[in-house]
């Protein structure tokens, strides 16, 4: 498929993914351990990001030219930014309106799927700057 480039290196989606998913276990065991703790602020922060990320996710799909189209990095990074943001978006929402009180393992295990989405779409913004400028290749 399209998990790998020219010189047979993990794409930048699938690094992406690898990252997120790391990232994802650890605040799940940070958070069920007591370690941290998440502020409602910041899921607003996180809710507000992903869905200005997701309208401009539409404006970057509809003004993209078809030389880019046809590189394919494009298709996979627009992809895995939409997954991103829908999943944070969601995520985020189940999160604020359920009240997860101190250690709940429920509450960790969402909130580390919120930390998933959220760096997923971070990485995934990345991808699509670096499919845009031509460093993929």
């Amino acid at each position: 498929m399209g998990f790998f480039n020219c010189n047979c290196r993990i794409g930048c989606t699938v690094s992406g993914l690898i990252v997120s998913l790391i990232a994802g276990i650890v605040t799940l065991v940070l958070n069920i351990t007591g370690t941290i703790t998440v502020l409602p602020l910041f899921l607003w922060i996180g809710f507000g990001i992903a869905v200005g990320l997701l309208i401009i996710t539409f404006g970057v799909a509809a003004f993209t030219d078809e030389e880019r189209k046809e590189r394919g990095c494009i298709c996979r990074a627009l992809s895995s930014l939409q997954f991103g943001a829908l999943g944070a978006i969601l995520s985020a929402l189940v999160l604020l309106a359920v009240d997860f009180g101190g250690i709940s393992i429920i509450g960790a295990i969402l909130y580390g799927v919120f930390f998933f989405f959220f760096v997923l779409l971070i990485t995934s913004v990345i991808c699509l700057a670096r499919c845009y400028a031509s460093c993929n290749e």
